[in-house]
């Protein structure tokens, strides 16, 4: 199998359409959505092959050197088809080869030759499952989304509140520890390089709904692989486990779903972690985390 037929698109392909076919590749085998250890390894190692074959086929020079070399193997194997044991042999144009089933218990040959399939089945099944397991348990009910789940961008100015009177108490105390317009601080991370994309700017905006936090988060990351946007968007909901702690469902636009954590270090600090449980249409980062300061009091 050459690099053509392992992208899925004929020798004469244009660079736009070995671009998608790479899109589409990179999303199905991309490590930051596999949650099991082995599968990551695994998906780590078929996505540095799947870089080393587009780096090829989108450079003109390497992309002819590696045709070139496709003719010369044709053009062999061509020749060779002529002789057989040092005799010439008429061209056979049409050779009918009957391959006979595998064998009882070469289940190993099986698997390495359908091991693309078996990985993206194992993959969809480990993420439905631990999704399941998730929702059992103990505070971490999942509110459904807004009708609308369209991303939007909020104001730099912080949003104005009406103070409620004196006798009336909040219908839940934990949510109020939350409100507030979070953002990013780099000098106060623990190691600026920590995760795989780095992150130059996270705002958070979260406020209260009756029994519920609800707010946004966007932010932008620095990335390698420019196949990938930088901006993440989306709109957070859910309730919170304590007065310190708390756990989101979030939903983008593009149809990407997924879980946030928001714990308290102080009144004023705030440790955040999310990350992607279903995939959208675009190809962005999978999880991110950081710590944010509240912007004003609360």
């Amino acid at each position: 199998m050459n690099y053509y037929e392992e992208f899925g698109v004929v020798p004469n392909a244009s660079k736009a359409e070995i671009r998608q076919a790479y899109k589409t590749l990179a999303r199905l085998v991309h490590p930051d959505g596999q949650p099991d250890e082995k599968l990551r390894a695994a998906a780590e190692r078929q996505m540095k092959r799947i870089n080393e074959l587009f780096a090829i086929l989108t450079d003109p020079r390497r992309r002819r050197a590696y045709d070139d070399g496709l003719r010369r193997e044709e053009a062999r194997d061509a020749r060779l088809g002529h002789r057989r044991e040092g005799r010439l042999v008429p061209w056979v144009h049409k050779v009918n080869v009957v391959v006979p089933p595998p064998k009882p218990g070469s289940w190993t040959q099986i698997a390495a030759r359908y091991w693309f399939g078996i990985l993206i089945g194992t993959t969809g099944l480990v993420t439905a499952i631990a999704w399941y397991a998730m929702t059992l348990v103990p505070g971490t009910e999942v509110l459904p989304m807004e009708s609308s789940q369209a991303v939007r961008l909020e104001s730099a100015a912080p949003e104005k509140s009406e103070r409620p009177p004196k006798d009336a108490a909040p219908r839940n105390r934990e949510a109020s520890f939350f409100r507030g317009k979070w953002l990013y601080a780099p000098g106060n991370q623990p190691d600026a390089n920590s995760g795989e994309y780095p992150a130059m700017y996270m705002e958070c905006s979260l406020r209260e709904d009756g029994d519920a936090i609800v707010g946004t988060y966007r932010a932008r990351y620095r990335l390698l692989d420019h196949s990938m946007l930088p901006d993440v968007n989306f709109q957070v909901r859910g309730l919170s486990s304590t007065a310190r702690s708390a756990r989101l469902a979030w939903a983008a636009s593009d149809g990407a779903t997924g879980v946030m954590e928001l714990t308290l270090r102080s009144p004023q600090l705030m440790k955040m972690a999310w990350w992607t449980t279903s995939e959208g249409r675009g190809a962005a980062p999978k999880s991110g985390e950081g710590l944010l300061i509240r912007q004003g009091e609360p």
